[in-house]
């Protein structure tokens, strides 16, 4: 991922005022992989929402926050590093929490089933589930803020239990560093641990399902392969011997269909409002 470290003036059409006093002397990392495109107005404001619930809810204090900037709607983070003038100070707070980290590790698996996924989907669900529809733009545009304090909790909560997953690993990782060196290590030790099954694994193994259960009903299958990919949910829907992958594809949009096709961006579909991304897919 590129590393920017910019001035006030990078060229003619890529100008740029810093918020702080030496913000230009930091390196800032444009997040292309999770979103490569420009963040709308709205969707800042929703994303600083993200990142406040993430420190919230890992108890970090200001002076271990890091800071976004968006040059022309474009996200850049600033993370604070581990060391040098500008890391955190070791003190009994971070050693604490790191003690918290490791006995979370211990009982993981049970954490995320007991404590957070039941509270994470209970977060998400009351979001979801308002009727925005007998909403005036008004009353939704008031509903914001305590909208965006949930999803930040909902994501916030998510990084808790990836901070006792990173705990967890972390003496396997330092046994790779050691054993191959920190340039091979961390990346070996994350490929050996992953593909297990989980909430990822099973989105995308579920496509694979819906594809073949489309391919084994003909009209189906040429209900999904003729035409331009919007027209599709209209001929399924006329296609016999639709109704059993119609129900397959409501209950896969149930589950997984509740994301747009960039990252936490709101001026886009969502898959269940929307499931032309989710077809293409199956189509192939």
């Amino acid at each position: 991922m590129p590393a920017w470290s910019g001035s006030c003036d990078m060229d003619d059409s890529f100008s740029l005022v810093w918020e702080q006093p030496g913000d230009a002397e930091r390196t800032w990392t444009w997040e292309a992989s999770g979103c490569p495109l420009p963040f709308s107005p709205l969707l800042i404001d929703h994303a600083e929402a993200l990142y406040a619930g993430i420190d919230r809810e890992r108890r970090l204090r200001p002076y271990e926050w890091g800071r976004r900037v968006y040059p022309h709607g474009f996200l850049y983070n600033w993370r604070r590093p581990k060391s040098g003038p500008e890391a955190p100070l070791a003190d009994p707070v971070v050693r604490a929490r790191k003690q918290t980290h490791e006995a979370l590790a211990a009982r993981l698996r049970e954490a995320w089933q007991d404590d957070f996924e039941p509270t994470i989907r209970r977060l998400c669900r009351g979001i979801r589930d308002r009727d925005y529809d007998a909403m005036s733009a008004a009353e939704i545009a008031a509903l914001l803020p305590d909208l965006f304090m949930d999803s930040g909790s909902a994501f916030g909560l998510t990084m808790v239990a990836a901070d006792g997953m990173f705990a967890a690993m972390r003496p396997f990782t330092d046994f790779c560093n050691e054993l191959f060196g920190p340039s091979q290590g961390e990346a070996l030790a994350g490929e050996l641990v992953g593909g297990f099954a989980n909430y990822t694994t099973g989105s995308e193994v579920g496509i694979w399902r819906l594809a073949r259960a489309a391919e084994r009903v003909p009209a189906v299958r040429d209900a999904m392969l003729r035409g331009h990919t919007a027209s599709v949910p209209s001929a399924l829907r006329a296609a016999d011997g639709s109704a059993r992958f119609l129900a397959q594809l409501d209950a896969y949009l149930d589950l997984y269909g509740w994301r747009p096709e960039m990252w936490i961006e709101l001026t886009l579909p969502l898959w269940a409002e929307d499931p032309t991304p989710l077809l293409r897919q199956i189509r192939g």
